[in-house]
């Protein structure tokens, strides 16, 4: 690791360097709903995989039409019925012939063009026959072979969420069960002597309640990610270190997140016991605001580490601005990429640190997406929280973010991870 504070972008970079952590599970199609697919899929054969036809009607073979005229209308006798899953392979005919047929049937061998019933002019009587006055096309009315897909189409990328549309697809071509990337559990302490173990403590000298806890459980329930609460953490390498091996030792592969003792300070335990375990710190501090101390390494046997601030803003930034983009790389998603915000209000920034900005964004009534850099940009401070429904972004150069600017806004939590 470089000593020094590093950009958010080449943190970024680092973050998805990092695919070690790839774990996969083969589910039933029907349980594959709100999953992440973890393999490419093209198509294995074309759909439609034989011509059918259209709609309901009579099939024929145009060429035996082009006499048709309404001065010279023709008889075709109407020899039999093709039905959907049905196939019918006529024997050679040396006259014209015709088959109702229904939506979706295969068309018998030779035949190219489907007559609407509606069009049709049919007599069950005295044997069934068409009375033909206008010459037919070919391939009217008819589904190709390969007219939806064609053999080898490129369909589903890896990372893709699965919800209706692409399990229809997979369906369609005969999959029953699906390979897709499993969430690794996310393991949750806090660290400090100042936390309370329990709310029903009573809070005396410099104790605090634990409110990353429920805010990271609740964000965790939001984007149905498997998380594991532990007990909160004190100021002690060797027990810290006992607490975080228990885990690596017991657990499979996941990613474990601390809150706290992760900057320069005395009790600030975490870089160097990492190192003691032999893990690998990736980067330690990022030159953002708030969050700036966030560490991110590997651990033995295969976990990662994230170390975020104790600070509850630092927690959420950590977490929405770093947890979720290593999670989206694991399941092999996109970069997200942000809405664009008109800003209400000016807002002026006193560092050359990128800086995460709470923020109010809705459409005004001219359906403009506006957003508001609210009050109360400090870490410590929850309540603007109240009204935050998302995050604006702050580059390095920026010194004053002006009212009618544009700007990138970030949801409070993506739409998928």
């Amino acid at each position: 690791m470089k000593p020094g504070l590093i950009s958010y972008h080449d943190a970024l970079g680092i973050i998805q360097q990092q695919s070690r952590l790839s774990l996969t599970e083969t589910l039933p199609l029907a349980k594959g709903r709100g999953h992440f697919l973890a393999e490419e899929f093209k198509a294995p054969f074309p759909l439609p995989r034989f011509i059918n036809a259209g709609l309901d009607g009579f099939t024929l073979v145009s060429s035996h039409t082009h006499a048709a005229s309404t001065t010279n209308p023709i008889s075709i006798p109407v020899v039999g019925t093709v039905t959907a899953g049905q196939s019918v392979s006529p024997p050679p005919f040396r006259t014209p012939k015709a088959f109702e047929i229904n939506t979706g049937a295969p068309l018998p061998a030779g035949y190219d063009t489907v007559l609407p019933v509606e069009e049709a002019i049919y007599s069950p009587t005295p044997s069934p026959h068409l009375t033909i006055s206008t010459a037919l096309k070919a391939s009217q009315n008819v589904r190709q072979v390969g007219s939806d897909v064609k053999t080898g189409q490129f369909l589903l990328s890896k990372g893709q969420p699965l919800h209706a549309a692409e399990l229809a697809v997979l369906a369609a071509f005969g999959q029953d069960t699906v390979k897709t990337s499993m969430m690794p559990t996310l393991h949750f302490l806090a660290t400090g002597d100042e936390l309370l173990s329990s709310p029903h403590q009573a809070m005396a000298g410099g104790k605090i309640y634990n409110s990353s806890l429920p805010m990271i459980d609740c964000l965790c329930a939001e984007l149905s990610l498997p998380f594991k609460a532990y007990p909160p953490m004190v100021d002690r390498a060797e027990l810290w270190q006992q607490d975080i091996e228990k885990i690596i030792l017991k657990e499979k592969p996941g990613l474990i997140i601390t809150t706290g003792a992760v900057s320069k300070g005395k009790y600030d335990l975490i870089p160097s016991t990492i190192e003691n375990m032999g893990g690998e710190v990736l980067f330690h501090g990022v030159a953002i605001r708030p969050g700036k101390p966030i560490l991110f390494a590997e651990l033995p046997n295969g976990h990662y580490f994230f170390g975020l601030p104790g600070n509850p803003v630092s927690t959420v930034i950590g977490f929405r601005f770093f947890i979720l983009p290593f999670l989206r790389h694991l399941l092999g998603q996109p970069q997200e990429q942000p809405l664009t915000a008109v800003l209400t209000n000016d807002y002026h920034k006193n560092s050359r640190l990128k800086q995460f900005l709470k923020a109010y964004g809705a459409v005004d009534n001219q359906a403009q997406f506006k957003a508001e850099i609210l009050a109360g940009q400090e870490s410590f401070k929850i309540q603007p929280l109240l009204k935050t429904n998302g995050w604006i972004i702050a580059d390095e150069s920026d010194n004053v973010l002006s009212a009618g600017m544009k700007k990138g806004f970030y949801p409070w939590l993506p739409a998928f991870i």
